[in-house]
Parts: structure tokens; sequence; C-alpha cells
């Protein structure tokens, strides 16, 4: 190991000017000092005993790999192809710049297969490339949902993440600027998990350009009113627009 000999000691204290190691500690009183070897079991003899051990560590936990889990929080149980890791990879994504349409064709092809893929799983006419994540998505589409009615106010769940509620807030842009859009929260049903209608119905007003909601919704819940708050929204002449993980989708 380095500096581990006594001769490299020597030359460590000799340029710092100090006499020996106590003295770098002689500011901390004996009764807070160790005395004597930490309490420690065998050291571990090789690798595979580590990993052994380490594995029956783990053993003794419940994983999602053996139970069904509604957990919120975006960590309910996902499933990912193995087909998904080797396209990932490949150099088409994994090029470091963005160069010209005849460059780039094969990173082109691939976001067109992607964005078409998602356009028949949400079964719509047009889909974006897409962005830097779930928070990025709704701040864009509060944004469009704000340009395309003229108005200055959309609401959210107050049970979505605080993450995303914070970046949503980002793209509503703040109190002195023009065009800002007020973002206000409603409340959950406590039953259910999905939006308290009773107090959507008392908050949306003429001036609501969207109504937001997610599914999964962050507690894990799944949001099976989605119809009537869409009737709700476009009563009042807003928008819809739902946060949904495209996994759920089938």
């Amino acid at each position: 190991m380095p500096n581990s000999t006594e001769e490299l000691h020597r030359e460590l204290l000799d340029a710092i000017g100090a006499p020996d190691v106590e003295s770098l500690f002689v500011q901390i009183p004996a009764e807070h000092r160790l005395q004597g070897g930490l309490d420690l079991p065998p050291a571990l003899a090789s690798e595979p005993v580590l990993r052994r051990h380490l594995l029956d560590l783990l053993a003794r936990n419940e994983s999602c790999e053996r139970n069904l889990s509604f957990l919120g929080g975006g960590i309910w149980q996902h499933h990912v192809p193995a087909i998904v890791d080797e396209i990932a990879r490949r150099s088409e994504f994994l090029t470091p710049v963005w160069g010209t349409p005849s460059s780039d064709v094969g990173r082109n092809q691939a976001w067109f297969e992607f964005a078409s893929q998602l356009g028949e799983l949400v079964g719509m006419e047009f889909v974006g490339l897409p962005v830097y994540s779930w928070g990025c998505a709704e701040g864009h589409a509060i944004r469009m949902a704000s340009r395309i009615t003229g108005r200055s106010h959309v609401l959210v769940p107050r049970t979505m993440s605080p993450e995303r509620l914070a970046v949503i807030r980002t793209y509503g842009g703040s109190a002195e600027l023009a065009g800002r859009i007020e973002v206000e929260l409603v409340d959950h049903d406590p039953e259910t998990g999905g939006l308290d209608l009773d107090d959507l119905r008392a908050k949306i007003s003429p001036r609501t350009a969207a109504v937001l909601f997610e599914n999964p919704a962050y507690f894990g819940t799944l949001e099976t009113r989605a119809a009537e708050v869409a009737v709700l929204a476009r009563a009042a002449g807003a928008e819809t627009i739902v946060g949904v993980d495209p996994i759920s989708l089938g």
C-alpha cells in the first residue's frame, strides 16, 4: 500500500515538522480515543466468500422479484425486455454528438421507430421526440396547453412527485415574468388515491388551461375516473394532460 513503510512515514512527518504520528492527535482527549483494536469478525478469505456472504444477507429481504408490488414514487415493478439494453448500446444512441441528417441516418431511423411505436400505444397521430424527463414532458405540455387556450392556470394533483412539481413550476415561470402559468394543486381521494373530483370541480374555471393527472399516480394507484376528469376539463374549455408510464400501456 502507498506510504506504508517506516521510511515513508518518517519522510512525511519530517515534511510537516511533526516528531511522530502520536503528536498529530494530542488535541483529542485520551478518553475519546479507541484503546486497543476494533472488535471485528474474522476477515473474509476471498472474493467468492465475500460474494456468498453478501448474497446470504440479501436473501433475508423480501424482493419485488418474488412478490407483486404496488409501491408508488416511480419504483413500481418495471419489466424491461433484454433487447432494450442491446438496442441502447448501439452506436446510433451512443454517438456523443448530433450530426447532420445525412450522418445520423441510423439515429433518426431509431427515433422514428420509437415515436411510431409510442403513437400506437397512446393512439395519437403526432408524437414528439423524447425530452429529458417526465417532468420536462409535463412542463412542455402545460405550456402548449396555455398557448392553445390562451389561458394561464393549470390544475395538477397535490400528490404528484415533488421533483416533477418543481420542474412544472419552473416551466410555468416566476411571478415577475410575463406569460406566467399559475399551478394549482387538486386534493386526492383518500379512498382511491385518484383526484378528488369535488375539489376539481371547485377549482376548475374559465381561466384553466389544462388539468393534469398521472397514471400510475405517485402513490402507485390507477386513476380509474380518468374519463370523468377529461369530461370536466372539456366542459371548462381546458385541455387534458396525462402523464403516463408507457410500460403500463402493454
